[in-house]
């Protein structure tokens, strides 16, 4: 764990250890666990490698993150975005829709993406690609002369 994230995470299990006494505290819990098994998770992943814990240990950390991931996005969200009175278009966010599952979200999103508007430029990125490719070939043809 790097200093900077055990800081936070102290910081958050704090704030919950001096508010036992508040009606979200269950989502608050909720979420402090996500963290922390982000965070572990994130280093098993990345910065540590697969020697320190075995791929049973792994298989199971990644099961529990993502059961918290569920329990925190079927339980809690809601709460955690009501308390703080953002609408849909602030969050502007696909899990968080009411109206729509994620799925059906995204898919909208990338219907009315303005990205798709954009053909005159694929014509300059297919060139682009094109010259990249013949400069690469160059600096290979160059490569293999010098050897």
């Amino acid at each position: 764990m790097a200093h900077g994230d055990f800081v936070y995470w102290k910081g958050f299990w704090n704030v919950i250890d001096q508010n036992t006494d508040v009606e979200f505290l269950s989502s608050l819990v909720a979420l402090a666990q996500v963290f922390s098994l982000s965070i572990l998770q994130n280093a098993h992943l990345v910065l540590t490698p697969p020697l320190s814990l075995t791929q049973q240990q792994r298989k199971l950390l990644a099961e529990a993150y993502r059961t918290a991931i569920d329990d925190l996005a079927e339980k809690h969200v809601a709460k955690i975005i009501e308390a703080y009175s953002f609408t849909e278009y602030e969050l502007d966010s696909a899990l968080a829709r009411a109206d729509q599952t994620p799925y059906e979200a995204l898919l909208d999103g990338a219907r009315k993406s303005e990205m798709n508007n954009m053909q005159h430029l694929w014509p300059m990125m297919v060139d682009t690609r094109r010259i990249w490719r013949r400069v690469e070939a160059e600096k290979q043809g160059e490569q293999q002369a010098k050897l």
